[in-house]
């Protein structure tokens, strides 16, 4: 995984230079042509921010603060493109993160009768979520709550869907996010026999509120809103033992995520500002899940049973990059804009594990984890769950 940031100027001679010339120019001229961002921080130097005062006729008092403002901007700059980057262009988050919508509306599986062969049954479910995700050396933790349930439609077929809301967070440096969500989701399932085939759809809103220190005091600000939607198909198999069971299974994903960019606002005449940007996203992820049958006996008058599971599997995401347009504002406005590649893993590992201690047609409470991980990726997650089977 990397980063690729490319930074371009134009910069005639110093004698082409004259008083009458247009302030904006000016400050064009001064600039070398850059190809990196780390270059950049090298050449705004005190000596440029010195022919920047010539050019302007800036007090050597101003010359600082101009360049005191130029360094704090692309100091955070890498960790601000970072963090919207992974709030963007986050599949590998949602296909390996507990708070998934696509994956909780497919979550409601009892075994059949006395044997192992997993199927559905209807049930109302609330759930808590925690999650930790480090991406471009940026970590992300989060916390969601969602409410759910499925009913059968018609013979073998369900319908369900699920709401659900989360904050996230972030500290890295000086730069800091906190972001509020909120998802809806809609599944339709069908079982019959050891298969099951299931589909769901589901659209997520963020707003992410991002800051960092201002040179001097205070502090520069930008708020982002982010829309996503996705969809997946589920293909699963079930082959039933005495007291275990196997199912393959595969997962299909389509995700659209759109934003119209962010600016920065604050007391510094340097800020930074992200062009809007559109990303459609595909995965293909198989797994297995290993799973067994514990009777628990009688508790709280019904018979209880445990489900113990273990899924592992992978996550092929071609084309898992993105690329964004950011600008500064204030002086280096004259720049115009620059693109920045992130590129994310193209294949992820994945592990889940739960345990689910229910009741037929009674209570359910369950606990799970998840870890996904890739090059200089991984996300973990925690969920919480109880549920009422009718």
């Amino acid at each position: 995984m990397g980063i690729g940031l490319a930074v371009a100027f134009f910069c005639p001679p110093m004698a082409a230079w004259s008083q009458s010339a247009d302030p904006a120019r000016k400050v064009g001229n001064i600039l070398t042509t850059l190809s990196s961002v780390s270059e950049f921080l090298v050449q705004v130097t005190l000596a440029r921010v010195e022919a920047l005062q010539s050019a302007l006729l800036l007090s050597t008092a101003e010359a600082r603060l101009v360049q005191s403002e130029i360094m704090s901007a692309t100091s955070e700059l890498s960790t601000m493109l970072a963090s919207v980057s992974t709030e963007i262009n986050n599949t590998a988050s949602v296909l390996g993160g507990m708070s998934s919508p696509l994956s909780a509306a497919l979550s409601c599986p009892i075994f059949e009768g006395g044997g192992t062969r997993l199927g559905e049954d209807s049930c109302a479910w609330a759930r808590a979520t925690g999650q930790r995700t480090t991406e471009f050396g940026v970590t992300t933790e989060g916390a969601g709550f969602s409410l759910g349930g499925q009913r059968e439609i018609a013979s073998g077929w369900f319908l369900g869907g699920s709401l659900g809301g989360g904050s996230t967070w972030m500290q890295q440096g000086g730069a800091a996010s906190l972001g509020q969500n909120f998802s809806a989701s809609i599944a339709l399932k069908h079982v019959e026999g050891p298969w099951l085939l299931a589909g769901a759809v589901m659209a997520t809103t963020s707003a992410i509120h991002m800051s960092r220190p201002a040179p001097g005091a205070g502090t520069m600000q930008s708020d982002l809103a982010v829309f996503r939607g996705g969809l997946r198909l589920r293909a699963a198999y079930d082959a039933a033992f005495d007291g275990w069971y196997i199912r393959p299974r595969i997962d299909l994903d389509v995700y659209r995520a759109s934003t119209g960019g962010l600016q920065e606002y604050g007391p510094s005449s340097t800020g930074i500002a992200v062009y809007g940007v559109t990303k459609t996203s595909f995965a293909i992820a198989p797994a297995i899940e290993l799973g067994g049958r514990v009777p628990m006996g009688v508790l709280l008058g019904r018979e209880t049973i445990l489900r113990a599971y273990l899924v592992g599997g992978a996550a092929i995401l071609p084309d898992n990059n993105l690329t964004m347009t950011f600008s500064f504002t204030g002086p280096l406005a004259v720049a115009g804009g620059a693109p920045a590649v992130f590129v994310s893993p193209p294949v992820l590992g994945m592990v889940e594990a739960g345990l689910q201690l229910y009741q037929d047609k009674g209570l359910e409470m369950r606990m799970e984890y998840k870890l996904a991980g890739g090059e200089s990726f991984l996300s973990q997650g925690l969920g919480l769950r109880g549920a009422w089977h009718f």
